[in-house]
């Protein structure tokens, strides 16, 4: 039995041309070899909070708890409508077993060890909370959005089973 694992993932990394000058950065691991394991969710949020493209730069100011999203240019605050969005979106990829957001700041080794722990589970041979344990300790190293972090697919246990995870 071949299970398909889908993880989201940056659009831009897809090479789909998102990017705030209208370009991507199409990963060449990442839709090659690492594709052949996993199905992508590409997520762009501003382009799916109608920003469009090519767009003004975003940035984070403020109270670093509760930053503000604004225009780098024109100061205009995007933090509701991107809030609105995250909230609606996470429900969605929720519903089609959403796994987790991969970031480009790993490293080739990151990425291998994690591609063999997929396909591991693929196989039967590890439990989910393997994968899903070690994109957790990525996401935790890396910057991510805090509606990443609220998804419910990255603590699918309470802590008291994780102990009955076995193959």
């Amino acid at each position: 039995m071949e299970l398909t694992v889908r993880i989201g993932m940056s659009a831009v990394l897809t090479g789909q041309e998102v990017r705030y000058t209208g370009g991507h950065l199409n990963d060449s691991f990442l839709m090659g070899t690492f594709a052949k394991y996993v199905e992508w969710v590409p997520v762009c949020p501003e382009v799916e909070i109608g920003m469009g493209v090519p767009r003004e730069e975003i940035r984070l100011t403020g109270n670093p708890t509760y930053p503000r999203l604004v225009g780098s240019r024109s100061c205009e605050d995007h933090t509701a409508n991107m809030t609105s969005w995250a909230e609606r979106r996470v429900t969605e990829l929720a519903s089609r077993t959403f796994m987790g957001y991969l970031k480009r700041d790993l490293s080739t080794e990151d990425k291998q060890e994690m591609l063999d722990l997929i396909e591991a589970y693929r196989m039967e041979r590890l439990p989910l909370i393997v994968p899903l344990t070690l994109l957790r300790h990525h996401l935790n190293r890396n910057q991510v959005p805090e509606w990443v972090n609220q998804q419910v697919y990255l603590s699918p246990y309470p802590e008291e089973l994780m102990l009955r995870n076995h193959v």
